[in-house]
């Protein structure tokens, strides 16, 4: 394994299956360190005093970080958690590990594009890479006929073009076994308190019975 570091940045791709900025550091034989941060801006409230993240989305959150994260410690590595902004904490976990290159999914809307950005000015003057991939459409965006700007407006145009010459990029292969993680502290998993969040009661009559899982 080589002692290149790569700190893989975990944000709503919370999966090791078809994980290209995971499978792209593997390929490098570099040593990896997953990391997810819980963002206080996700759970801090909206122009109009609502909660961004409710009780419901909140304990699905956990849950799925808490099943990432037994995903890794299957294969040998670990999760690092953190709470705190990113455009911060990884930074200072980059100085402290001295990693090579940040690797994440790139999001689209405003707030993380912020966040993205953020990130890339603090990584900057301590000379640690920043890779961006995009995977949350069937086509990358390099695979349209057309540029993003020209994208038809109609459905049926859009399929008529994409399918002629469009390509679907091969799934990227789930890891069968991971490096150990440095010697470093991985973290908790935050409860529901932790944010003021309360357990969120669940009604018999839903369709969906969800049962409650301590994490």
């Amino acid at each position: 394994m080589s002692e290149k570091l790569i700190l893989i940045w975990y944000r709503h791709d919370l999966r090791l299956h078809d994980h290209e900025a995971l499978g792209q550091a593997l390929k490098e034989n570099a040593q990896i360190i997953p990391v997810y941060c819980f963002d206080p801006r996700q759970f801090a409230k909206t122009s109009f005093g609502f909660p961004k993240t409710g009780g419901f989305r909140a304990q699905f959150l956990l849950e799925s970080v808490a099943d990432l994260r037994n995903s890794f410690l299957q294969l040998g590595s670990n999760l690092v958690l953190r709470r705190g902004f990113p455009e911060e904490i990884i930074p200072s976990l980059a100085r402290e590990l001295k990693i090579y290159a940040v690797y994440f999914q790139g999001e689209a809307t405003s707030e993380e594009l912020a966040v993205e950005a953020a990130l890339e000015n603090a990584l900057s003057p301590i000379n640690v890479k920043v890779n961006r991939f995009w995977g949350t459409t069937l086509y990358h965006s390099e695979a349209l006929p057309f540029d993003i700007s020209q994208t038809p407006e109609l459905f049926t145009k859009f399929r008529q073009s994409v399918e002629k010459t469009a390509t679907v990029k091969d799934i990227v292969s789930t890891p069968k076994k991971l490096p150990k993680l440095p010697s470093m502290e991985v973290g908790k998993l935050p409860q529901l308190s932790d944010f003021g969040i309360e357990l969120p009661k669940f009604d018999s009559r839903s369709v969906f019975s969800f049962e409650e899982e301590k994490l």
